[in-house]
């Protein structure tokens, strides 16, 4: 099911490294962001098919090295092009709440549904675990 509105956040929150500021004592993560590119005046059938595979292609990543081999066979055969966003220290609470249960729900360094937004494909990996700080209070 494609969820346009999280692609979009998706895009602004790696733009330009925009992730909004919390408190220190956040849980931590890096996240790897893989995009493909798929033009919107790509006919229905070819974007539907350039979807199954990159569903298939992004079902097998384990590790985020994964992505990278990937993208450097989407390359090297002239499939896709796109790219890939790293991102250190990113607090998981400043993400959207959408966002943050899909990267919870899923294994370290597998990736994520694909959102699909006008002109591409993404999915995001959870490179590493959120490291939540020592001594934390996590009552309400």
């Amino acid at each position: 099911m494609p969820l346009r509105p999280v692609a979009a956040l998706l895009a602004l929150t790696f733009a330009n490294g925009a992730v909004a500021q919390a408190p220190r004592a956040a849980a931590a993560l890096t996240l790897l962001q893989m995009e493909i590119a798929v033009p919107a005046t790509l006919p229905a059938n070819q974007r539907a098919a350039a979807a199954d595979v990159f569903l298939r292609d992004t079902r097998r990543i384990r590790v985020c090295g994964d992505a990278v081999r990937l993208a450097e066979r989407y390359k090297r055969e002239k499939r896709f092009t796109g790219k890939l966003t790293i991102r250190n220290g990113i607090p998981l609470g400043t993400l959207p709440p959408i966002i943050q249960n899909e990267l919870r729900s899923r294994p370290t360094g597998h990736a994520s549904r694909v959102y699909t937004g006008p002109n591409a494909l993404r999915v995001l990996i959870a490179c590493t675990a959120p490291v939540e700080p020592r001594g934390v209070d996590r009552t309400i």
